[in-house]
């Protein structure tokens, strides 16, 4: 069950990091309701993480992973200025 739990858990995280990865140049031309759908879901994913960790007692790495997610939401909200 635990070792499910670390895997399947591992699985989203990775998603939600490609899924800010891919949406990175297209995520301005989005309409809010898809917009609110990805930050929601890669908030959660980093919150979860970084909550599970804090509880495990270790509040260094739970630090270091919710820094790791805002930074990510924050490159992703951030218009690129990448030239296409």
């Amino acid at each position: 069950m635990l070792f499910g739990h670390i895997l399947f858990g591992t699985m989203a995280l990775i998603g939600a990091f490609l899924l800010e990865v891919g949406f990175r140049k297209d995520f301005q031309e989005l309409n809010l309701i898809q917009r609110l759908g990805i930050i929601f879901t890669i908030v959660g994913m980093f919150a979860t993480v970084a909550m599970g960790i804090y509880l495990a007692g270790n509040v260094l790495s739970a630090a270091f992973v919710a820094v790791i997610g805002i930074l990510l939401v924050g490159f992703l909200v951030v218009p690129s200025k990448a030239k296409n």
